[in-house]
């Protein structure tokens, strides 16, 4: 393919700071599942509950999602032409979606809602890998068709087994017999 002499990688940022927390967080992720799976397996007898998720990732976001709400509020609000270009949305849209989840707690149907966000978070963070995927490849210039065809499927193979296992019934495991259950 490439001689390894050819070969010269760039960063998004930096590659202490990219494999931290582009590509470190995955580790971070499942680290963070155990820990759910080992707490709820101490104090809940293995039941897994939703106001136990919600705790996990309120404290995930607070200790390890910091350059993504940085990054957030410094493209959104402290950008001055990009805030102006959408203001309602970084307003009015705020109290929208807060006045949403107390009409969605007073409903009292938040478990099913969440449901439905979890899937969209999926969809986010799966279309957000979509997009490093992409920097990473025209960065690099790593347009080879072997590696386009690799990349390709492999980012799509990841997408619909990762959907499959989290949203199918008994979690995609007669599907993926093969996959050994660890701490899923």
């Amino acid at each position: 393919m490439y001689p390894l002499s050819r070969i010269r990688c760039r960063w998004i940022v930096s590659a202490k700071y990219d494999l931290f927390f582009f590509i470190g967080s995955v580790g971070f992720t499942f680290l963070f599942l155990a820990v759910y799976k080992l707490l709820n397996s101490m104090f809940n007898q293995g039941q897994h509950t939703l106001e136990h998720a919600f705790l996990l990732f309120i404290i995930f976001t607070a200790l390890f999602d910091h350059p993504h709400i940085f990054q957030t509020f410094s493209r959104t609000h402290y950008d001055k032409r990009e805030f102006s270009r959408h203001k309602f949305i970084y307003t009015g849209g705020i109290v929208l979606f807060v006045v949403a989840g107390w009409a969605i707690l007073a409903t009292n149907v938040w478990a099913q809602w969440a449901e439905l966000f979890a899937f969209v978070g999926f969809l986010h963070i799966m279309w957000q890998n979509k997009g490093f995927l992409s920097a990473y490849k025209n960065m690099n210039k790593d347009f080879h068709p072997l590696d386009n065809f690799l990349d390709k499927w492999g980012y799509y193979a990841m997408f619909f087994l990762t959907g499959f296992w989290y949203y199918t019934p008994e979690g995609g495991r007669a599907l993926f017999g093969l996959i050994p259950p660890l701490i899923f």
